[in-house]
């Protein structure tokens, strides 16, 4: 179980990320990006950053395009949160509610 200190910092990521992704990547229209979890390591240096894409079907191109602003997203994040160290960002699909969705057919289908 991670820190009380860093549940503050992703707390704070989390937040400042979902706003520096909505300033700096230019989505497609109808895509919605929302940033569900930030999971720091303890010695801060990487920052799993967990995204919910919605529809699914543009889930892998705007990722991409994602990744492609990570170096103009970091230095977003920087100019706002101070930080001695700046931790190496990897972006990652939550799918958490894609596996709900399929939870709920399969129970859907027994009854």
């Amino acid at each position: 179980m991670p820190s009380q200190r860093i549940r503050q910092i992703n707390n704070a990521l989390r937040d400042y990320m979902a706003v520096a992704i909505m300033r700096i990547v230019e989505l497609p229209n109808g895509v919605v990006v929302s940033v569900t979890k930030v999971h720091t390591t303890a010695d801060l240096r990487h920052a799993q950053v967990f995204l919910s894409i919605v529809p699914d079907n543009f889930a892998g191109s705007t990722l991409q395009l994602i990744e492609k602003h990570t170096s103009d997203i970091v230095a977003d994040v920087v100019d706002h949160i101070t930080f001695r160290l700046v931790p190496k960002f990897h972006f990652k699909l939550d799918d958490t509610e894609r596996k709900a969705a399929q939870i709920e057919a399969l129970l859907d289908s027994i009854k």
